[in-house]
């Protein structure tokens, strides 16, 4: 199924959900398939004869579907299986929401997904995935719109003062001061250039040096300011929206919880905030891999490149970079804070598997297996926090090919660079499986099914009949605007 918000939801109207199937026409969309692809997959879990109702009257042996209609808006789909089957659909705990345009902007969007766990964890995650858009949206609103007005403001008072030719001034006659102090004192602009090439002084390099740096750091305060503004309120909209959750009837929190991956991308900035084991991570092109005429003697070391090593560079075709990073119980920082907070961290039992958070030191209450989390307010007094990490990321627009974000269903048994070359192979395929150039392509929404279908084969592989929920979005950064 695909799942996309177009407008922001009202308060208390969280349980909305705004679903599109396959045959939704590409306009309705926020984006086009081709552009942005999504979709998710429920687990399953195995049946063991005890789960069986002996009693059943179900004589064709095919499995017989019941759908309730809750009273907190959801549906929920009980499935009667036969003995044939060994597994059975879970509910899907997962949520992920496209916005577009956000915050009253045509150059905002807004892309997120959210992990729900433990009993009604998917109204968790469908509270997350309303409420943050909602309250993120406004205070990106107030903050940048107080942002503007102090640029605009201090514009005016610089023209008012003479703008940068009086800042040049004043830094000037501060160079010359300190000069007259070392009683190297210089007649003329030109001379003090000169000199400042060919010094061979410490300090004088020194000054020079930090000139540079404070030029730069003033070409980046707005960038510095906006990045504050835009934490802040992640920071700030991801504790509300934990704290919130304690004001809804239908949902117990104590045991349950979401994980938050959110990708807020602001003109040719990417500003991701995480909280749990959801992950993003782009794809960037090779340099080699962005054409252009090849040296002379390309054709001899083609020649010496076996099947094997032509293989190796088709998947070296993209460069993965992480723009969020997995918060487990045993990660740097995570569980220094846990400890010092009262609670208990046990290692992973082996390799692929996570540590956990416990309350006692037994270890056997709660084992939450990450450090952050919306919800799971049982384990909050042990170092469990709902505030994210955020970073940001400029987009360089000749190389930054796509982003993926995808909950741990994906990251459990395929490795970022794996999930890149299987999205990236797929992305740039046409209808005859053939590699095709930046411009052709299978497409977003192919890309994304090829790497759901790739996890849940290997779930099948590693764990049978057992399988997580898997949700993932493929964004072709080139293409949003």
């Amino acid at each position: 199924t695909t799942t996309t918000t177009t407008t922001t939801p009202h308060p208390n109207k969280w349980r909305q959900r705004f679903s599109f199937c396959f045959t939704t026409p590409d306009h309705i969309l926020p984006f086009p398939r081709h552009v942005v692809g999504t979709f998710s997959c429920h687990g399953m879990e195995p049946v063991y004869d005890s789960d069986y109702d002996d009693n059943s009257d179900d004589e064709d042996g095919d499995d017989a579907l019941t759908n309730k209609n809750n009273n907190n808006g959801t549906t929920t789909t009980t499935t009667t299986t036969n003995k044939n089957n060994t597994s059975i659909a879970k509910i899907n705990q997962d949520r992920g929401g496209i916005i577009y345009p956000y915050a009253n902007s045509h150059n905002m969007a807004l892309f997120a997904v959210y992990d729900g766990h433990g009993e009604g964890g998917e109204l968790v995650s469908q509270y997350a995935l309303g409420e943050v858009s909602r309250i993120l949206g406004g205070r990106l609103v107030d903050g940048l719109k107080t942002m503007q007005s102090k640029k605009k403001k201090k514009k005016r008072v610089e023209e008012m003062m003479g703008g940068h030719d009086g800042e040049k001034g004043d830094e000037d006659r501060k160079k010359k001061r300190r000069r007259r102090r070392k009683g190297m004192m210089l007649d003329s602009v030109k001379e003090e250039e000169v000199d400042c090439a060919n010094d061979d002084d410490d300090d004088d390099k020194h000054d020079t040096c930090n000139t540079d740096n404070k030029n730069y750091s003033n070409d980046n305060s707005d960038d510095d300011e906006e990045f504050n503004i835009i934490e802040q309120s992640f920071k700030e909209t991801f504790i509300k929206v934990d704290r919130g959750l304690l004001d809804e009837e239908e949902i117990e929190p104590m045991y349950s919880g979401t994980t938050a991956c959110v990708v807020l991308r602001r003109h040719q900035k990417l500003y991701v905030a995480n909280c749990g084991d959801s992950r993003a991570v782009l794809a960037r092109r090779r340099r080699d891999d962005c054409g252009g005429s090849g040296d002379d003697d390309d054709g001899d070391e083609q020649q010496q490149q076996g099947e094997e090593e032509q293989q190796k560079q088709k998947k070296q075709s993209f460069i993965t970079i992480p723009l969020s990073i997995d918060q487990n119980p045993d990660s740097p920082g995570e569980k220094e804070r846990i400890l010092d907070s009262g609670g208990y961290v046990s290692p992973p039992p082996e390799p692929g598997l996570t540590a956990r958070v416990w309350l006692d030191s037994n270890m056997t209450q709660i084992g939450l297996a990450m450090a952050r989390s919306i919800g799971d307010h049982a384990v909050k007094s042990v170092g469990v926090i709902a505030e994210p990490v955020v970073s940001v990321h400029t987009v360089d627009e000749e190389l930054d090919d796509f982003v993926i974000i995808a909950t741990d269903g994906v990251w459990e048994f395929i490795s970022s660079e794996d999930a890149v070359d299987i999205v990236g192979r797929y992305l740039y395929k046409n209808t005859n499986g053939e590699k095709e150039d930046s411009c052709g392509g299978g497409g977003a929404s192919e890309a994304c099914e090829a790497l759901i279908k790739a996890a849940t084969a290997k779930w099948h592989e590693f764990e049978g009949d057992y399988r997580d929920d898997i949700t993932a979005m493929v964004i072709r950064l080139k293409d949003l605007w």
